[in-house]
């Protein structure tokens, strides 16, 4: 939510809080306080958001695909901000429509990496974790600096 929150101050948008990519926040108020361009329904409620097991790929990707499908099914233009396995499964979902041979595929989940899809009658990849827009320091799997993790990986 802060980094979609910073996305929207910058393009002049809203934030629209979705239960299937999840996030780590348990009140719908602090939702409210932190993200003042967050909209929330009156009867939003939180719970949806938490699990009491560790999710495989195979659950998030399964939880977040009903999105991704409903978006393609739309024609809507979307920025899908989420935390590592909400957004990586939701690429591999969308992998399986246009580049199956990719799912498995181990890439470092920098920290604020874009990857873009074109959907419409195909679906079609046209960046993968794009961290252009960032200065090298800045890019990070969360504990370590990029060099770090290539010179380990």
């Amino acid at each position: 939510m802060q980094t979609a929150g910073r996305i929207a101050d910058v393009a002049d948008l809203t934030v629209e809080s979705v239960v299937l990519l999840r996030e780590i926040v348990n009140r719908a108020g602090q939702l409210r306080a932190l993200h003042k361009r967050v909209q929330l329904a009156a009867d939003f409620d939180i719970s949806p958001r938490w699990t009491s097991h560790i999710e495989s790929d195979e659950d998030v990707e399964a939880r977040v695909a009903p999105l991704v499908d409903r978006v393609i099914a739309a024609g809507a233009d979307a920025l899908f901000v989420g935390h590592g396995a909400s957004t990586c499964n939701a690429i591999h979902h969308l992998w399986r429509r246009c580049a199956p041979e990719r799912i498995g595929e181990h890439a470092p989940g920098w920290n604020c990496g874009l990857t873009t899809f074109r959907c419409g009658t195909q679906v079609e990849m046209l960046r993968h974790l794009d961290t252009e827009h960032l200065p090298d320091d800045a890019v990070t799997p969360n504990a370590k600096s990029r060099a770090q993790e290539l010179a380990e990986s």
